[in-house]
């Protein structure tokens, strides 16, 4: 009889990916287990596709709700210049980088619970394969595998172009500031985050709006984030807001009347006040941003490229002439990644992903929390089905349908409650449960936010049930 072989490493879970999902979900693993941890990332350092981003990329959100739960990404201060002024700071790609960076060294390596793996990856056969030496790495893993990589984003720098380019110059937005100078003129490709984060860049750097053309194939919904900023100076407005959302959901009849109800209170902006949208991919904006946007008076509206030569852009719905001496800039990449939603517990496998919306550091810590529990995968299950980022409106609805039916679960359980209540990540939980019992105005607002989304959580599968099969994720 052969001798059994032992594995080279043996922990108990192996992390795929160590950008900040899964990052998160190790983070509150540490906190609440004795477990030990084996990350593994193709790239050489922390911070996932935030290595490969574009320079001049931030983060939508304020950077206070972002990251692991044990360390601030950034302080709570009000950005006093700038687009985002009067409201909290953002992020840069580089100080996410940093940031990970720092978690993994001062957090994480020190525990002597966390071994890492960078430029390393996971074989099919569940062999371990170090890039650099060719290293192959045998893995016992005595609870779960943790597939962090699922729903990796698909970025700019690394994406396959879908349309033909012939003769004319073309670059992904990373290398727009080495670029600016030698054109004339600027045609951005593409009206996601990317897009508008580069329309936002050239305006900020002087370029007057008539030398840039916008192509966007569709109109789409923005979040306001001055609607969203988690902050105790915010809080009237913030629960006032969530307040105005939740009753004009709980008596919409359309996905059309829950986009219009937000746009009523502030939660959703659109670029052109004469153009409704029928497109929503999350994407979120300042006010300020969207006014700056508007400067631009080129946008092509004629769908999507088909292909682009030194005469002429080729579009689903027409052309346009090239303009001379243009630069394009390449913004068309879908950082939504194209693949369905599993279940979250599994079989020796955990995957994390979105179940909160559409906070995934949050949404990651939450299934670490859920891991750490004496509970059935099952169990476990009830607290976090999966949704997926919305391409549509119809998309939209359904996910934040789902997204409602985990917040009420979430309220039946006072094991969860407790977690929310000290979570940073959670930031509305937190400031609820901040709130002093004589403080009777703030209470009041509580118990309508609380009655509003009641009639909202009743309310939406009648909404889910009036969609056409037009749901797009």
């Amino acid at each position: 009889m052969a001798a059994s072989t032992k594995a080279d490493i043996i922990v108990d879970y192996l992390v795929v990916g160590a950008g900040v999902s899964g990052l998160s979900f190790v983070d509150e693993l540490l906190t609440r287990t004795s477990a030990t941890v084996l990350i593994v990332d193709k790239r050489d350092q922390p911070g996932g596709h935030w290595n490969d981003s574009y320079p001049y990329v931030k983060l939508h959100q304020p950077a206070s709700q972002y990251g692991v739960e044990s360390k601030e990404l950034a302080s709570s201060n009000i950005d006093v210049h700038g687009l985002n002024k009067g409201l909290s700071t953002l992020a840069s790609g580089p100080e996410i980088i940093s940031y990970c960076t720092t978690v993994m060294r001062d957090r994480f390596l020190p525990s002597g619970r966390v071994t890492f793996f960078p430029s390393t990856e996971l074989l099919p056969d569940g062999t371990l394969r170090e890039g650099p030496s060719g290293k192959i790495w045998t893995v016992q893993i005595n609870k779960k595998l943790v597939d962090a990589a699922y729903y990796s984003n698909v970025i700019p720098l690394k994406h396959t172009r879908s349309f033909e380019v012939d003769q004319v110059p073309i670059i992904p937005p990373n290398h727009l500031p080495s670029r600016a100078q030698d054109a004339i003129n600027f045609t951005v490709v593409g009206a996601g985050k990317t897009g508008i984060d580069t329309c936002i860049w050239l305006l900020e750097r002087g370029v007057d709006p008539e030398r840039i053309r916008w192509i966007m194939p569709a109109d789409y919904w923005y979040y306001n984030r001055a609607k969203f900023q988690g902050l105790l100076e915010f809080f009237m407005d913030t629960f006032t807001t969530l307040v105005d959302m939740y009753e004009g959901i709980g008596t919409a009849t359309t996905s059309r009347d829950i986009a219009l109800a937000l746009e009523k209170c502030g939660v959703w902006q659109r670029l052109d006040p004469s153009i409704e949208p029928q497109q929503f991919h999350a994407a979120t904006l300042a006010p300020r941003e969207v006014e700056e946007l508007r400067r631009i008076p080129d946008i092509v509206r004629k769908g999507h490229v088909t292909k682009i030569d030194a005469q002429k852009i080729t579009l689903t719905n027409g052309t346009v002439d090239v303009k001379p001496n243009t630069l394009f800039i390449d913004c068309t990449a879908s950082c939504l990644p194209d693949k369905p939603s599993v279940p979250v517990f599994q079989p020796g496998k955990i995957v994390p992903q979105m179940i909160r919306y559409p906070l995934i550091p949050f949404s990651c810590a939450k299934i670490a929390f859920l891991e750490s529990l004496d509970w059935s995968d099952d169990e476990k299950n009830k607290y976090a089905t999966p949704l997926r980022y919305p391409k549509n409106l119809d998309g939209y609805i359904l996910s934040e349908a789902i997204n409602m039916e985990n917040r009420a679960r979430e309220n039946q359980s006072p094991i969860l409650q407790r977690w929310l209540a000290q979570s940073r990540l959670d930031v509305y939980t937190k400031l609820t449960t901040a709130v002093r019992p004589e403080d009777m105005e703030k209470l009041a607002l509580l118990g309508r936010m609380q009655a509003a989304f009641m009639a909202a959580y009743q309310n939406m599968p009648k909404v889910v049930e009036s969609l056409q099969s037009g749901a797009v994720f």
